[in-house]
């Protein structure tokens, strides 16, 4: 065999790993939004008290993103996955509920108590929405205080610190996104077309970190953030934000 031949057949070689490696990193199918969707969501409000404040939602594959606002011993966005068992349990309890023997809004007329919102979804669209400060049919009960606690778990992963969602110069629609050098963003653009995740630029000319927008109308930040950072390839998803004028000296 000739040099050039050996040199040919190695660079063969050396391309056939490379796309191996690429596709390992794109191998995204299992991410895209129409597999996996939100499933229900408990939003706790605020009372005269010290009552915990926040938002879990709750997506079919197992996904909880839990927004801790306040009165919590954690603040900011986190997200951790259920067991299989676990997420299956919750299913079969939205599947035995009887949305024709219940009513939207469970109310007593006393403004000190916190109101409980359970958000049931089909396919990310929200099929039925129940409020109430007050007691609830058994089933609806039992539902609701298993998701209660859950926000009580240990090893949640922090996604959004409080000063960064809080903050008034974060562009919530915008992300900077850094990425492994083997991923492409025009695959983030395909995996989340449904929220019309764009690139607008490239921040850095040395590295695989652009800007992208979306649409929030469609998803919240900080679902967006999350469902990103699961993304095997994706290294860092922060908010763009609003650059200040610096002091003159």
């Amino acid at each position: 065999m000739t040099n050039n031949c050996i040199k040919l057949s190695l660079l063969s070689f050396l391309l056939v790993i490379f796309c191996i490696k690429c596709n390992k990193h794109i191998n995204t199918s299992s991410y895209t939004p129409e597999t996996i969707h939100k499933l229900i969501s408990i939003n706790k409000s605020s009372c005269f008290g010290k009552c915990p404040v926040y938002k879990l939602t709750i997506y079919n594959d197992g996904l909880m993103i839990l927004e801790a606002k306040n009165n919590l011993d954690k603040l900011g966005v986190f997200h951790q996955n259920l067991s299989p068992a676990q997420i299956g349990e919750i299913k079969i309890k939205i599947d035995k509920l009887d949305f024709s023997d219940s009513k939207n809004r469970y109310m007593k007329n006393i403004p000190d108590l916190p109101v409980t919102t359970l958000d049931f979804f089909i396919k990310d669209s929200l099929y039925r929405r129940i409020e109430s400060n007050s007691s609830m049919p058994k089933s609806l009960e039992d539902l609701q205080s298993e998701l209660s606690q859950l926000y009580s778990l240990k090893n949640w992963n922090l996604a959004i610190k409080e000063k960064d969602l809080n903050s008034k110069d974060a562009i919530k629609n915008e992300l900077q996104i850094d990425m492994d050098t083997a991923f492409h963003y025009l695959h983030l653009e395909n995996i989340f077309k449904a929220y019309h995740l764009k690139m607008q630029n490239r921040i850095s000319e040395y590295m695989n970190y652009y800007l992208f927008s979306y649409d929030s109308n469609k998803i919240s930040p900080a679902e967006m953030v999350v469902l990103l950072r699961r993304i095997k390839g994706v290294r860092l998803v922060t908010f763009n934000k609003k650059l200040q004028p610096r002091e003159e000296f």
